[in-house]
């Protein structure tokens, strides 16, 4: 997350609302790993209203991210920002189990866009 975060918020105004979204690529990092990049990208947000998509289960990856979506979702709520946890989505997976079908990612996009209408 807190790699890109300065890059994308630049030039928006303070009352941007960002979506971010992630941890997908996160099965191997410890907690501790998670909570330290967390802690950046809070940072980074510099005030700005965010909402942080967590990942879906892809079929290779789902054991991992139970933990990685709890984490996120206690994170969030300690630092003030809206969570949205993917992980209970139906979504088409291609034969990898990792990588959505055009219809998946429909799915989790439309997911996504009725959170923010809230």
């Amino acid at each position: 997350y807190a790699e890109r975060v300065g890059a994308a918020l630049r030039g928006l105004p303070a009352s941007a609302r960002v979506v971010v979204e992630g941890g997908l690529n996160d099965e191997e990092a410890s907690d501790a790993e998670i909570r330290a990049g967390f802690a950046l990208l809070v940072a980074g947000l510099d005030g700005h209203e965010a909402l942080v998509v967590g990942p879906a289960a892809a079929p290779s990856r789902a054991p991992a991210m139970v933990r990685i979506d709890a984490l996120l979702a206690r994170l969030c709520a300690r630092a003030g920002l809206t969570y949205l946890s993917t992980y209970d989505l139906r979504l088409d997976y291609l034969d990898d189990r990792l990588h959505l079908t055009e219809a998946g990612h429909l799915a989790f996009g439309r997911a996504v866009a009725a959170e923010l209408a809230r």
